[in-house]
């Protein structure tokens, strides 16, 4: 059996292999987080052994940086170990040479799989994890929108002070029509009364039928 540890980063993971008796199997590599990088990965462990199923992962869970790789090798039907970052820590201070390299971690995260000196992340699977980065999607568009009403508001108590109060929603339909045709006091003023009452008539759908004041 052969562990490959990868050192998890943003742009670049490195990774390391060693076999079950603790032997370091060429030096380390990088892969960078990319469709291309990672099928080249492949092609690196049939160099190695050309039963590539004998094979494991072993990788830190960071951030989110490591799911793209994580998911990519899950689909081929790789054994992915996915470690808390604490565990290798503690591995590490058992180390006479403390240091902390990318080249040295991934080599860290291998012996921590092949010493079973870790306990597997609870994951998600692909679905989940889908609809997990899709509901932060949704937070995250709706915190902005609200953001971006706020300063809309701002803006409007300053250029038409009472304009809020003439619509049950500002950001309804009506609302927006009636902003398409003028932005300003002035052009709002300079509009034909029998033009602005036919905009309101339509875009409420016929709510807006009397004056309003």
């Amino acid at each position: 059996m052969y562990i490959v540890g990868i050192d998890i980063a943003k742009k670049t993971h490195v990774g390391g292999i060693t076999d079950d008796k603790e032997n370091h199997i060429g030096k380390s590599f990088k892969i960078d987080n990319s469709v291309e990088d990672f099928e080249n990965l492949l092609k690196k462990l049939a160099e190695i052994n050309a039963d590539i199923s004998k094979f494991v992962f072993g990788m830190e869970a960071t951030g989110h940086y490591w799911l793209n790789l994580y998911t990519w090798l899950c689909d081929r039907n790789f054994t992915v170990h996915v470690i808390n970052p604490i565990q290798s820590d503690a591995l590490r201070k058992l180390e006479i040479r403390q240091t902390k390299t990318d080249s040295i971690d991934s080599y860290l995260i291998a012996d921590c799989i092949r010493l079973g000196k870790y306990c597997d992340t609870n994951l998600a699977d692909n679905d989940m994890l889908a609809l997990l980065d899709l509901t932060r999607q949704r937070f995250y568009l709706v915190d902005m929108t609200s953001d971006i009403k706020k300063k809309f508001i701002a803006m409007m108590d300053r250029i038409l002070p009472k304009y809020e109060s003439l619509f049950s929603d500002m950001f309804g339909k009506t609302s927006r029509d009636l902003l398409k045709e003028c932005t300003t006091p002035e052009e709002t003023l300079a509009l034909d009364t029998a033009y602005l009452a036919e905009i309101l008539r339509k875009s409420s759908k016929g709510r807006f039928k009397q004056k309003k004041k």
